[in-house]
């Protein structure tokens, strides 16, 4: 039987398996957004023996795409090579796996910062209560069809920076 693997990511990967009978080990070299087919042709033991090799490389069955992990990979044990749909899902869970684990990184790099300041004004013998936590919002306002010739060295943007004083109306300030 033959084996097929799919990379959904976006860099290329490899996967070291032995087989059975073999001593050495073997690579087989999968390119980003592609599917490669393990060159031997497999007993239903060699099989059994192969696929924990690959899932501990990350890979999944097709039929588990959804469980993707960051980075994974998916399997499928058959005549037939992985469908492309079932490539780009791959893909699109691959991006959101990784999403996910920098968005909880992010926060919690940002509670650790926080957490942070609150104990350097502890120290300094100020209140920490009186720390605040604000988000950020970004806003894409318009799209401009017309290529804008930025300044050397970098990006031309405009900022602008609202806030409520306590009570009061929201003061604006701008800044390029």
């Amino acid at each position: 039987m033959q084996v097929y693997v799919a990379n959904g990511t976006l860099q290329p990967r490899q996967i070291n398996y032995r087989v059975i009978e073999g001593r050495d080990f073997r690579t087989l070299h999968i390119s980003e957004g592609q599917q490669s087919k393990f060159p031997e042709d497999f007993s239903p033991e060699q099989i059994e023996a192969l696929i924990p090799q690959i899932e501990q490389a990350g890979g999944v069955q097709v039929e588990d795409i959804p469980h993707i992990l960051p980075f994974g990979i998916v399997y499928s044990v058959g005549k037939k090579p992985i469908p492309s749909d079932a490539l780009d899902a791959a893909r699109v869970q691959d991006e959101e796996a990784r999403q996910k684990v920098a968005d909880k990184k992010l926060e919690q790099e940002g509670l650790t910062a926080f957490h942070g300041a609150r104990e350097k004004i502890r120290k300094q013998g100020g209140n920490p209560d009186k720390l605040i936590a604000t988000t950020t919002q970004i806003e894409q306002l318009r799209d401009t069809d017309r290529e804008e010739v930025l300044p050397k060295g970098g990006v031309d943007s405009k900022v602008t920076v609202s806030r409520k004083v306590s009570g009061g109306p929201v003061q604006r300030s701008n800044a390029k």
